[in-house]
């Protein structure tokens, strides 16, 4: 299991990093910002953060986590204000089909939101989310190593980062989606993006 961890964190790692490297390629950096966020014991930086995007959203919010539950009751007050203004809010959280316990953690979060008419459900119980993604207005991505849970809070230390660019946002955007729609499949999301490829489309594989 570590082993199939590792190889999808360098996955993504690899991921990330070619889709940066091709942004600066093309100039497109200049428009790219990377905000490392470290959590130490006690400060949640990642809650702040995650706080600050989401009040700033002007479209769209979309959440993919592994676990998430009522702790950090600004966090949710947050959500909850952005879907009141009329952004669209979408949440996906793990049904596991091995530890019950996900599941029932996760379950009072989904009849919370839903209760707040906010599209909230669980993925494929087939399927295990380790993801922890936020996507704010198709072009801000904040990912992961951080549950929504007081313990990854606050008392263990964390490694996350934001990312505002409108091609890496659309990267994961595509990705929600097909996990949203239930048509998650091995291949690619095929983008335009006239700033990197001005005369052709790139295509960016999904592990």
């Amino acid at each position: 299991m570590m082993m199939i961890i590792q190889r999808r964190t360098r996955i993504w790692i690899a991921l990330v990093a070619a889709i940066l490297a091709m942004g600066a390629s093309s100039g497109a950096m200049a428009h790219t910002t990377v905000l490392p966020l470290i959590g130490t014991i006690g400060s949640c930086v990642y809650c702040q953060q995650v706080e600050r995007a989401i009040a700033g959203a002007q479209q769209s919010v979309d959440i993919l986590l592994s676990n998430a539950e009522l702790d950090e009751q600004a966090l949710w007050d947050t959500i909850t204000a952005a879907s009141g203004r009329g952004i669209d809010v979408r949440v996906l959280l793990d049904e596991s089909d091995w530890a019950q316990s996900i599941t029932d953690k996760n379950r009072p979060t989904i009849d919370y939101l839903n209760e707040h008419g906010i599209p909230a459900r669980f993925d494929d119980p087939s399927v295990t989310t380790h993801a922890k993604l936020v996507v704010i207005d198709r072009r801000i991505v904040i990912l992961g190593s951080t549950n929504w849970n007081e313990h990854s809070f606050y008392d263990q230390v964390q490694a996350d980062l934001s990312i505002d660019d409108p091609i890496v946002g659309e990267v994961f955007s595509c990705y929600f989606d097909r996990l949203w729609d239930g048509s998650l499949f091995p291949g690619a999301v095929k983008l335009a993006t006239d700033s990197v490829t001005p005369d052709q489309e790139m295509i960016i594989p999904l592990p």
